[in-house]
């Protein structure tokens, strides 16, 4: 078995120190952990943990970005939109080596950009963030469409209970007056919906195998390097392990590596021994913080973590528990040192067999299993049960069930169903304004120049004024 990069939710996932650190707090802050680490067990992670990992532990301006882009979109294009108009179109208005018009005309109509930017902000947003605020508690009340309604998952232990005893999903509906009313599902819109759940799970089944192969050629690849520098990386990481006795925190144990990573490549080492540090070194990229940053009060984010310094001290014994793996006796150095090519190849393949064996079969078995939903037009229960006498010995149906992925799935669309529409809508609603924007520029601007530019605006009055006298005769 050789290093093997997977993502950082197996991290947390197997300890309970920053396991209980997740549960605490909505999101760990500014973790900087990148897509994956080193590791030397685990599986590929479905596609639903890979979105909260990315969710945990994306830098927390880009989740601000994503933030705006999935809630107020609109409003988001209409600031960049507006920044471009008040911050970027008055210098090429004003410095324009092509224009014929002298300087101070020049300058009074680059003036005008950013009042234009400063009043789209104010009516447009003005009128398109309630919009999307509206359409938000529209879909959460069932005041739409089945396909734009999140009443059935407002409580999902009876959207559950609902889909196991009776194998619907219920809406409920509100029209302008208030009156409410349900309705259920139509079936072939249940069998739809059941289908792309299959779907869902079995591609996750196959991008695992994929996966697992770049992991075998993976492990190869580092299984070659142990093969033939056996006795040289067991003398440089245990330099590293000894070392790191005096490293404390998960930033000094990040500084060090990097430190490490540079020293190997101004010596031009072996780049699978780079690669490898490169692994330690993202395994100490956690960075946990004890007080809120600006953007974390921007962001309404809650930064404070408990145990920072139990959660530091986990950090480095993960570290030092790779590194052990490594170096001990008959570990990865002894595995391979020595090896031939085939040898190593066929290491790699037995360390990760249990594993691709459970996603093929697990991939098989759920188009199978989909197959026989359709013939047989098995209900949701019978399909958990089907599960559960057939695969509940396989890791990868270990804590899954059948109708909470459907939920996930009836999420999924429904917020893209509504996303779409906001989009849609905020645009039609920010064209609409647009007249009225013109017509209020139309009448702030020379109020405005004659206030702040009363030389600027005289000036262009009078230059007018010429021009229509000029026109006139």
């Amino acid at each position: 078995m050789a290093v093997l990069k997977v993502q950082n939710s197996e991290i947390i996932r197997n300890n309970p120190v920053l396991k209980s650190v997740t549960q605490t707090s909505e999101r760990i802050v500014d973790a900087g952990l990148k897509a994956d680490t080193t590791s030397f067990t685990g599986r590929a992670p479905n596609v639903q943990e890979v979105s909260e990992m990315i969710s945990e532990y994306t830098p927390g301006f880009l989740n601000g970005m994503k933030k705006m882009k999935d809630n107020i979109s609109e409003f988001q294009n209409i600031m960049i939109n507006s920044l471009g108009t008040g911050l970027i179109a008055p210098i090429f208005i004003k410095w324009n080596p092509l224009s014929k018009t002298d300087e101070d005309t020049r300058t009074y109509t680059a003036w005008r950009q950013p009042v234009s930017a400063a009043l789209a902000i104010g009516t447009q947003a003005a009128i398109t963030l309630p919009f999307a605020h509206a359409i938000k508690n529209m879909a959460k009340e069932g005041m739409f469409s089945e396909k734009l309604n999140e009443t059935p998952y407002k409580n999902a232990d009876e959207f559950l209970k609902n889909l196991r005893d009776k194998n619907k999903i219920v809406y409920t509906t509100k029209n302008l007056k208030g009156i409410t009313s349900t309705s259920n599902m139509d079936e072939q819109s249940l069998n739809n919906l059941i289908n792309h759940t299959f779907d869902d799970l079995i591609a996750t089944e196959e991008k695992a195998i994929k996966h697992y192969s770049e992991y075998i050629k993976q492990r190869a690849s580092q299984g070659e390097y142990f093969s033939k520098n056996a006795d040289s990386a067991k003398e440089y990481f245990s330099k590293i392990q000894t070392e790191l006795k005096d490293i404390s925190s998960s930033k000094d144990a990040r500084l060090y590596f990097n430190k490490q990573i540079k020293d190997l490549k101004n010596s031009n080492a072996d780049k699978e021994l780079v690669s490898m540090v490169e692994n330690l070194r993202d395994m100490a990229a956690y960075n946990p913080k004890t007080k809120p940053s600006v953007w974390d009060k921007i962001f309404r984010r809650k930064p404070n973590i408990e145990n920072a310094e139990e959660i530091n001290k986990t950090i480095i014994e993960l570290i030092n528990s790779e590194i052990n793996k490594i170096t001990k006796e008959n570990g990865l150095i002894d595995k391979y040192r020595g090896k031939t090519a085939e040898e190593i190849q066929e290491i790699a393949k037995n360390s990760l067999k249990q594993e691709v064996d459970e996603c093929t079969k697990a991939r098989d078995y759920l188009k199978t299993l989909k197959e026989n939903f359709a013939k047989n037009k098995l209900t949701v229960k019978d399909i958990e049960k089907n599960i559960l006498d057939n695969m509940s010995s396989n890791s990868r149906f270990k804590n899954k069930e059948f109708a909470k992925e459907i939920l996930a799935t009836l999420k999924k669309y429904t917020g893209n169903n509504i996303s779409v529409f906001k989009q849609i809508s905020g645009m039609g609603v920010s064209l609409a304004m647009l007249p009225v924007t013109c017509a209020l520029l139309n009448w702030v601007y020379p109020r405005f120049m004659d206030i702040f530019f009363p030389g600027l605006s005289s000036r262009n009055k009078a230059a007018k004024a010429n021009a229509e006298k000029g026109g006139d005769k």
